[in-house]
């Protein structure tokens, strides 16, 4: 005779984030042409570039991070930021210091 047994089992995954990644981290930095902030979250961004506000998502690159939006595209490497207006040359960008 065999005996069946259920079990119910209910777990609880409990993730604690800090701060900075729950609202993202907010880097400033230094263009030819103005400044440039992005509040970098998870698989997306926020950039304001000259009085305007851009949404920008994370693409699949190699070697660097990309961001990409409607009128607006950030790519970034180990060494220097490049952004990219609509219609306009490619703008280089270093970190503001803090």
């Amino acid at each position: 005779m065999s005996r069946l047994f259920k079990f119910s089992m209910s777990v609880l995954v409990v993730s604690m984030c800090s701060a900075s990644n729950a609202e993202g981290i907010l880097a400033s930095y230094e263009c030819d042409g103005g400044k440039l902030q992005v509040q970098f979250h998870d698989d997306w961004a926020e950039a304001l570039w000259l009085g305007n506000s851009y949404e920008l998502h994370k693409a699949v690159s190699i070697g660097d991070i990309v961001y990409l939006g409607e009128g607006l595209s950030i790519r970034e490497d180990a060494t220097h930021l490049e952004l990219e207006v609509t219609n306009e040359e490619r703008i280089h960008c270093v970190k503001a210091a803090s």
